[in-house]
């Protein structure tokens, strides 16, 4: 039995994992323009999170900001929502500070 196996793909990438198999995802999406960032992106990137996921999953989106689009993660969201099934939580995560300890 395998407990753990880790992929590192692309996820403009046809990922070679099979449909319903993944526990969890944590990605960082570009968030800039000039990095690569797009709608397209994002949905395509939903779509293979749609097939990939098992249903309970969670997805932790690692997402910078734009002082020039502050919604831009929020519409990220929001693609990403219609892709994912009830009961897989997407999960927005910005680094944090606690104690004087940035994470």
């Amino acid at each position: 039995m395998t407990w753990l196996k880790i992929f590192n793909n692309s996820c403009t990438d046809q990922l070679d994992i099979p449909d319903n198999s993944v526990d969890l995802s944590v990605f960082s999406p570009p968030y800039k323009s000039i990095d690569g960032y797009s709608t397209g992106l994002v949905y395509g990137l939903g779509k293979n999170l749609a097939r990939i996921m098992k249903p309970g999953s969670r997805v932790f989106m690692n997402f910078g900001q734009l002082k020039e689009s502050f919604s831009r993660p929020f519409s990220a969201h929001d693609i990403l929502s219609k892709h994912l099934t009830p009961g897989q939580t997407i999960i927005w995560s910005k680094s944090i500070a606690v104690n004087k300890h940035r994470y």
